[in-house]
């Protein structure tokens, strides 16, 4: 195990990427050791870069398991989070997103991001009492985009609920 990890991370340093990341997924296919950490962090980060979302989502969880490090936790949380919810893995882009906002280490790029997963999330989950108050804090806390469709995933949700009154007060507010 040592060899192999003190190879991969030779590798991995000399550029030699692919290499080192199939060394790194054979010793996570063995017991965890001192290397776990550091296999699982390339891999997983490896595999969301070129999209590979299930990829990056097992490594991910490995990840969150064995390491005992506030930020590489929130940070795998992170990860998580947006793996889940590209997977469209509504509930538990939803446990990622509160797990997220529940740390202290969170900024604000990032508690919007967690706050729009877990308001899509919701909503794609029919869920759409829980929906509203993120989706409502985005409309208050942003700007752009973010704040325009969530303002139109509460008009929706206010239509479907055949609250047509606020439906029609949202959608004002986004011709504003």
């Amino acid at each position: 195990v040592e060899m192999t990890a003190y190879l991969a991370n030779s590798l991995y340093r000399t550029k030699k990427v692919e290499d080192a990341l199939n060394m790194y997924r054979s010793l996570l296919e063995k017991p965890n050791s001192d290397f776990t950490e550091l296999a699982a962090l390339r891999v997983s980060r490896y595999a969301y870069n070129q999209k590979n979302y299930e990829e990056a989502l097992k490594y991910y969880s490995k990840l969150e398991e064995v390491t005992s490090h506030p930020e590489t936790i929130y940070n795998t949380r992170v990860g998580l989070m947006r793996c889940e919810f590209l997977l469209e893995n509504w509930e538990e882009a939803i446990l990622y997103a509160n797990k997220v906002l529940s740390n202290s280490l969170v900024v604000t790029n990032i508690r919007i991001e967690a706050e729009y997963s877990r308001g899509i999330s919701y909503y794609r989950s029919n869920q759409y009492e829980q929906a509203k108050a993120p989706l409502e804090w985005l409309t208050k806390n942003t700007s752009n985009h973010i704040a325009s469709e969530s303002r139109y995933y509460l008009a929706e949700m206010n239509y479907m609920q055949k609250n047509y009154n606020a439906a029609e007060a949202d959608i004002r507010t986004l011709l504003k």
